[in-house]
């Protein structure tokens, strides 16, 4: 689970709604309202994290708003695989964001029983 605030509230996005690539986060979301606070503010924070395993990470970085219609949509769905024709023939708006990846914490909790701390930092 992931997730990313939003004038208050946190946005929750499942696990297959996000991809990965070379610092990247990717993401297609519904709606255009809980977008809103991104145009003030693009930094963000997501949290990916598993229970009872005590395993996840922290991220921020920076968000972009990537609308349907526009080469950089059409861009991020040859990246990710994704039918262009389909995703914006949707009967609702499916915006995509881009989060650049500034800093990753990772936590995994057996790792100190190996002899290792169990934060690891990562910077892009």
């Amino acid at each position: 689970m992931s997730s990313l605030p939003d004038v208050g509230r946190i946005l929750e996005l499942p696990p297959s709604a996000t991809s990965y690539q070379s610092g990247h986060v990717y993401a297609f979301c519904e709606g255009a309202e809980k977008f809103a606070n991104l145009l003030l503010n693009n930094r963000v924070a997501l949290a990916f994290y598993r229970m009872p395993e005590k395993d996840g990470l922290q991220a921020s970085g920076t968000a972009t708003i990537v609308y349907p219609g526009t080469v950089a949509y059409r861009e991020m769905c040859a990246l990710l695989g994704k039918d262009y024709d389909r995703l914006v023939s949707l009967p609702f708006n499916l915006n995509g964001l881009d989060i650049k990846l500034h800093k990753v914490e990772y936590y995994r909790a057996d790792l100190r029983g190996q002899g290792y701390e169990s934060k690891q930092v990562h910077y892009f």
